[in-house]
């Protein structure tokens, strides 16, 4: 029941149905269950694919540049199917120029505005029951937490062009779009065994490309080394393979800081699903991985 929980959790589902050998003893109920999840992903990547098809061609029309943003190229880059890869919504970046042409697009393939912050909106899709998050930066000036800061005009530096779902999109470089995974991770508080499947995924496939000592400075220069260090380092113990040691070492935080956190954010939290999104937790672990105490704690907003 523990297992079963967990791997719902961490939406492993699909992944345990197709990738666990067939001979692994399991109880009928509980294969049932993750295949049956299996297939709900399976219709679903058939939709979204769909839906991010139309959207990616009407974008086209426009000349509206876009980025394939987490989940949204995951799926079909990394994975052997989308379907393995579950993901809540499509995430795209546009330019902030292309923001309010990008929702057009997206209202006249049938989108209808959910929600709306200062740098993103999300549609609902009603006949296919997808949602898409359309960016145009991946940062607010007024966040909850300041003591870091993206240069978005580096994202999109480091991207390249792709087919995804059979439209023309871009997506991120491996270096920069291990930093930004591992961003988001730690920004969600460590709260996923799958992103950090994406993490090891990254790694195992496009290694040769990363350029560590970019992602290095990076990650300096942005105030998010640990935001950076903390999942690429439970990544490693989790399976097995991460960044070289010289990367972490020059990424990791000093050792005072190291034995503070290492407190709340460890392997054993992460199984145990004792790293929670949202609450009090959630907030002590962002602060505590932060490059800059003094800054966090003068600006950070509880």
């Amino acid at each position: 029941g523990d297992l079963r929980n967990r791997v719902k959790k961490h939406l492993l589902g699909p992944l345990f149905a197709r990738r666990l050998p067939e001979n692994t003893p399991l109880p009928d109920p509980v294969r049932k269950e993750w295949e049956e999840e299996y297939r709900k992903q399976l219709a679903r990547a058939v939709l979204a694919g769909g839906c991010l098809r139309e959207i990616l061609e009407g974008f086209a029309v426009q000349g509206i540049k876009s980025i394939a943003l987490k989940g949204t190229h995951l799926g079909e880059i990394y994975y052997p199917h989308p379907a393995l890869r579950p993901a809540e919504d499509l995430d795209l970046l546009v330019r902030p120029r292309d923001g309010e042409p990008a929702g057009g697009v997206l209202e006249t393939a049938g989108g209808l505005i959910q929600e709306e912050t200062a740098t993103a909106k999300k549609y609902l899709f009603p006949e296919t029951g997808v949602f898409v998050e359309l960016h145009t930066d991946l940062q607010t000036e007024n966040r909850r937490n300041p003591a870091f800061a993206v240069r978005i005009e580096d994202f999109w530096a480091e991207s390249r062009s792709a087919r995804i779902a059979g439209g023309e999109t871009r997506i991120l470089s491996p270096t920069i779009n291990l930093l930004y995974l591992a961003a988001h991770l730690s920004h969600h508080s460590f709260s996923r065994l799958l992103w950090f499947h994406d993490l090891f995924l990254v790694i195992e496939k496009s290694g040769a490309e990363i350029d560590w000592d970019q992602l290095a400075a990076w990650s300096r220069g942005y105030r998010c080394a640990g935001q950076v260090y903390y999942p690429l380092l439970l990544t490693g113990r989790i399976f097995g393979k991460t960044a070289p040691d010289r990367a972490l070492k020059t990424l990791a935080p000093p050792q005072l800081k190291r034995t503070i956190s290492g407190f709340f954010i460890n392997l054993g939290a992460v199984l145990e699903c004792r790293t929670p999104e949202s609450g009090r937790q959630a907030l002590r672990n962002r602060f505590l991985i932060n490059d800059n105490w003094p800054l966090a704690l003068k600006t950070f907003v509880i």
